[in-house]
């Protein structure tokens, strides 16, 4: 049997999607080569195609291990990762200034001064400055004085993969600068062609600043040069919204118009001469003609994953047009797509290369069955109704990863891509490159087109966003589970089989109706009370799960950093990969925005049942407040003392509130117990010394053998009393890895192990959940993608 080209991608692929939830072994390397020997071994028997498929997937999962492994030896900057600062010193590769976050310099560095010693290194370093960094300039050698860190994640569920993502970009070390003064520019300005190409995009980006409005600026400078530095959060917000987000970052649409255009243009000549058209015909000769222009725009929009898999479908196409073959769409899609990753083996996890092969699928699976009910529409009907179905596929089919990577969704994205298609492709692409290419030789005129492609991205944004005011149509945020993204995939695929012959109805049938179960199937809780603590760096946020499958979450976490919303970061997205679909509580133990910083995000998006904070009203942040009146979401205060908020055969569920004359926030802070059978646990705050004694005074309603470490770990909180009085066997801390505080406090370390508690920390063991069991609490770590 032999395996066609996308069932050898679909098992390379299937490797590269299983390694992250693998342990990476020694022998890994082995397998594929085992598997590709044996094969090689016996082509003819009936396990040959297995063991093809086998080699593939291995492949995919060897690759995976070592794209991501950082480089090893003295040699490499990533060798003197550490607490000391050093000179490093080399030449400035990219330079990124993004509004509301820190701008990034990335440096090829070259030399190393360590202890007055110079050492010769290679790699790349990101720098991260609170400043935009105007000397630093592509090509330019610079030096500065800092710490090297190694890039980490959280390690918490649904987050970003901050560490993979650079990996993928060679990157493995980074530093910080507050800002661009501690960066020496030196002499020796050597501009190589990415540099060089660098150098061209920022004056590119200098012209459009300076012709236009500084919104359609931005707009303009992410339509024609793929630079979307220039985006706020507030602009990101819109045009997702409005459905319009993949028209600004430059695609294998944006190809394919340029593409369509030039090879318009090169025919009208092509048709002039007798000679050429004896010759051979234009589509055998032109397409081969323009891959160089193509190449030429890859290169100077950035490279994106979407613009390089049309590029190389572009080449494909050209090279069989060339040779009068028949190219088979799909085949063609999928060799793109398997070059890239043999090339590229962690672009599978970015949204760019997921979404831009899962809308050129759509259009290929699901536009050619509907257009064929439109053969009989006059033209003009016909290229409007084909526009919008077009629209409407891509929506479909990129729908389940939109909604994974970026939590939005807009149901006017085919309604308003009717519109603002033509005006992107037809006006304000074409004119904005013109322009661009006119700058040099001719001002004026370029000018002129530059403000007509601007005037076309503004009258799309417009058009966009009031169709988004309509009823229906706004663009809404939404965190699905697991099982709903399962169901929406399944929905999608069902959508697929439709279209097509009667035998494949019925199988869309059964698809739609298992997705629609997998989609309205209730999660339940796994056994027992379980308690999740998330990390969320230097703050914290508790996910509480009673055995009747009760979501409690306590605290939200908050960041120092301005730049960082924990909540839309790390908190949201971990309940949603939790299964957390709605919130029968939200408790706010302390006001503090180290606890409450992150709730603005849960409170808008999530279904909420109460919220629960102190008595007082500075005990609940005023913009809590008004979200949680906008969303009918009623607050319940609390009398001082213990109550009891639930009951049950073998559970107990108790609040403790302090006094409100208590002065100081943190002593102030809710105190939470809960209790399944013999296990109990006890959630403390940010409680002080003066709280811990106040706490104690009182009897607790039952036994502690899991305790939440006061105040991240502060020996302000006697950690000695809580150990001489509740002698928990397990404890839990939650702190930012390499915190200014250093905690927790080595005061507090020596009381648990004097104790024999086991301590359980958020900065060396990521998001920890603790399972309510007979014999005692069982602790599971989140890693590679699970608890275990």
């Amino acid at each position: 049997m032999a395996l066609g080209l996308p069932v050898l991608l679909a098992a390379y692929a299937s490797g590269l999607l299983a390694a992250p939830y693998l342990f990476p072994a020694p022998w890994f390397p082995f397998l594929p080569l085992l598997a590709g020997g044996l094969w090689l071994a016996w082509p003819q028997r009936r396990l040959a195609p297995l063991l093809l498929l086998l080699c593939f997937s291995c492949l995919g999962l060897v690759r995976y291990q070592l794209q991501l492994q950082s480089p090893t030896g003295s040699g490499h900057v990533a060798a003197w990762v550490g607490e000391k600062p050093l000179r490093v010193t080399g030449r400035v590769e990219r330079v990124m200034s993004r509004p509301e976050q820190r701008s990034v310099i990335d440096l090829e560095a070259h030399t190393l001064t360590v202890a007055g010693q110079s050492r010769t290194v290679r790699g790349i370093v990101r720098i991260f400055l609170d400043s935009p960094p105007e000397a630093a300039a592509p090509g330019r050698e610079v030096s500065l004085w800092t710490r090297l860190r190694k890039p980490r994640d959280f390690g918490t569920p649904g987050e970003f993969a901050y560490r993979r993502h650079l990996a993928r970009e060679g990157i493995f070390v980074t530093a910080y600068l507050p800002g661009s003064e501690g960066l020496a520019v030196l002499a020796g300005d050597r501009p190589d062609l990415s540099a060089t190409i660098a150098r061209w995009r920022l004056a590119a980006a200098a012209f459009m600043d300076s012709y236009l409005p500084p919104e359609e600026g931005i707009l303009a400078r992410a339509l024609l040069i793929g630079d979307q530095g220039g985006f706020s959060a507030e602009l990101r917000e819109r045009l997702a919204a409005c459905g319009l987000s993949h028209l600004f970052a430059i695609s294998g649409m944006h190809l394919g118009f340029l593409a369509g255009f030039l090879y318009l243009a090169a025919r009208a000549f092509y048709r002039r001469s007798s000679r050429l058209l004896l010759w051979a015909p234009p589509r055998r000769v032109l397409p081969l003609a323009l891959l160089p222009l193509l190449g030429f725009y890859l290169v100077m929009s950035g490279g994106a994953l979407a613009t390089s898999r049309a590029f190389l479908i572009a080449v494909g196409a050209a090279l069989y047009l060339a040779l009068s073959r028949t190219l088979a769409p799909l085949r063609t899609l999928a060799a793109a797509a398997m070059i890239l990753l043999l090339l590229d083996p962690l672009a599978i996890f970015e949204p760019g290369f997921q979404l831009s092969f899962a809308g050129a699928a759509g259009l290929l699976v699901l536009l050619p069955p509907w257009q064929e009910r439109l053969r009989s529409w006059s033209r003009p009907w016909r290229w409007g109704a084909t526009l919008f179905l077009a629209s409407l596929a891509a929506t479909l089919a990129t729908l389940p990863l939109a909604v994974a990577h970026f939590y939005r969704f807009a149901p006017v994205a085919p309604i308003s891509n009717l519109l603002a298609v033509p005006l992107i492709a037809l006006v304000a692409l074409p004119c904005g490159l013109a322009a661009l290419l006119l700058a040099p030789l001719a001002l004026p005129p370029a000018v002129g087109l530059l403000k007509l492609s601007g005037l076309a991205t503004s009258l799309a944004l417009s058009a966009g966003e009031a169709l988004a005011g309509l009823p229906w149509l706004s663009g809404r945020v939404w965190y699905p589970t697991p099982a709903t993204l399962v169901g929406i995939s399944l929905l999608v695929i069902a959508v697929g089989l439709a279209g097509h012959s009667r035998r494949w109805r019925r199988s869309a049938f059964l698809v739609a109706a298992a997705g629609i179960l997998v989609w309205s199937w209730p999660v339940s809780a796994p056994g027992g009370m379980r308690l999740t603590a998330l990390s969320v760096g230097q703050s914290e946020a508790l996910l509480l799960t009673l055995p009747g499958g009760e979501n409690l979450l306590i605290d939200g976490g908050g960041s120092r950093d301005p730049h960082i919303d924990i909540g839309k970061r790390l908190v949201a997205p971990a309940l949603a990969r939790l299964g957390v679909q709605h919130l029968d509580a939200v408790l706010l133990t302390h006001p503090h925005p180290d606890h409450s910083g992150g709730l603005q995000e849960v409170l808008a998006t999530f279904p909420v049942a109460e919220l629960w904070a102190g008595p007082g009203p500075e005990d609940l942040p005023a913009p809590l407040a008004r979200l949680a009146a906008e969303r009918q979401i009623p607050r319940r205060r609390f009398a001082p003392g213990w109550q009891q908020l639930a009951t049950a055969p073998g559970l107990e569920l108790d609040l403790y509130c302090p006094p409100a004359e208590v002065a100081s926030a943190n002593d102030r802070s809710l105190v939470l117990y809960a209790r399944q059978g013999k296990r109990g646990l006890l959630l403390t705050g940010d409680l002080g010394a003066a709280g811990i004694r106040r706490l104690l005074s009182e009897p607790l309603p039952g036994p502690v053998d899991l305790l939440k470490i006061p105040h991240h770990g502060s020996r302000h909180s006697a950690p000695e009393l809580l150990m001489q009085t509740l002698h928990p066997a397990q404890a839990l801390v939650s702190v930012g890895a390499g915190n200014s505080y250093r905690f927790p406090d080595p005061v507090v370390l020596a009381a648990l192990e004097r104790n024999g508690t086991t301590l359980w920390r958020t900065d060396r063991d990521g998001t920890v959940r603790f399972l309510a069991l007979e014999d005692g609490w069982q602790p599971q770590r989140w890693q590679r993608g699970l608890f275990r």
